[in-house]
């Protein structure tokens, strides 16, 4: 589980980047935002090479702080923290756990930095690159479903994209 526990990218994650950077070169982005974590900003930064753009950091996009669990394997975890493993995989509205980020958390501090993101975008498009647990939390969030649905599909995958059209969202 990782977490927050800072990594660079693999090969395959570098190759996963440069793939997105090719399906994202139509679109007319004024700026990428991008979570502090390393691999995130390795992302960013090859999406930024592609398509000519200046990326500002933000450190309220990490991902879910998940504290002694970081760093450590599933299967472990699994066995030490039973009820809690459970609650996160299967019921993230009640996930909780000594020391790390409630789903609930996560999502109020992602929505936060969304706003702030919003509010400074001057009619912008913007692209903002996070973490799997960020992005669903803030795609529950604006598609309206419970934290309990965080794990439902749509699966994301690493270099996943996801279009939020919050002009289409306030005309309705």
């Amino acid at each position: 589980m990782q977490g927050r526990k800072n990594s660079e990218l693999t090969s395959l994650g570098k190759e996963q980047a440069e793939q997105l950077a090719g399906k994202l070169l139509h679109y007319s982005f004024g700026r990428i935002i991008s979570s502090s974590s390393e691999r995130a900003l390795q992302t960013a930064q090859i999406l930024a090479n592609k398509l000519a753009l200046e990326i500002t950091q933000v450190d309220e996009l990490q991902e879910i702080n998940l504290g002694p669990w970081e760093g450590r394997l599933k299967a472990e975890i699994e066995q030490e923290y039973p009820e809690q493993f459970n609650a996160f995989w299967l019921k993230p509205d009640r996930f909780a756990l000594q020391g790390a980020e409630t789903f609930s958390e996560l999502q109020q501090r992602g929505i936060a930095a969304t706003n702030k993101i919003v509010e400074t975008s001057q009619d912008d498009d913007v692209l903002i690159v996070s973490h799997g647990a960020m992005i669903k939390s803030i795609l529950c969030f604006y598609a309206g479903k419970p934290l309990r649905e965080l794990w439902q599909p749509p699966l994301m995958n690493n270099c996943a994209h996801s279009i939020i059209d919050l002009n289409a969202s306030a005309e309705k």
